[in-house]
């Protein structure tokens, strides 16, 4: 009789613990009916964080109509090619996440060296741009440019972390 009490008061517990769990408000799940639409949610995603890049570049730079008409050329001219290396160092880096286990060590090296000249690229890319921009900014603005990059990156990761 005992033992069947215990036993009772048990599975009491167990069903108990199993409805809270269920109660439990639920994230809901993305269900994609086909690849094509994940991939348009995606590049939808990308074109409304580069509209607020846009937005928020040009509120922190402050350009005139004559400066954002010569500006967003060589900015999209820099961003492609900052994009493409991005690109580039993802696909490398998610091969080594996938395969990176099994790597030799002169293949592991090798990861390190591709992994360092991409980041260089970028770099490179920068100074281009820079160089660029001296010949039709002023310096205010163009140190406004790289502080508005950086504190875009900022806000973004804001509104991400609080779910909007």
């Amino acid at each position: 009789m005992k033992r069947a009490i215990q036993i009772s008061v048990l599975l009491f517990c167990v069903l108990l613990g199993s409805s809270v769990s269920y109660a439990q408000p639920q994230k809901p799940k993305r269900s994609y009916k086909n690849f094509d639409q994940a991939v348009a949610e995606y590049h939808t995603s990308i074109e409304i964080i580069n509209s607020h890049r846009v937005a928020y570049l040009s509120k922190r730079m402050a350009l005139t109509m004559a400066e954002a008409q010569v500006f967003w050329p060589l900015f999209n001219e820099y961003n492609a090619k900052v994009e493409a290396l991005r690109a580039e160092r993802r696909k490398l880096v998610s091969h080594y996440h996938q395969y990176g286990i099994t790597y030799s060590n002169e293949q592991a090296l090798e990861f390190a060296k591709k992994s360092i000249d991409l980041q260089a690229q970028v770099f490179d890319v920068k100074n281009q741009f820079l160089q660029k921009l001296t010949r039709v900014l002023k310096p205010q603005k163009i140190a406004a440019f790289f502080e508005a990059e950086d504190g875009f990156k900022q806000y973004l990761l804001r509104q991400i972390n609080q779910g909007q």
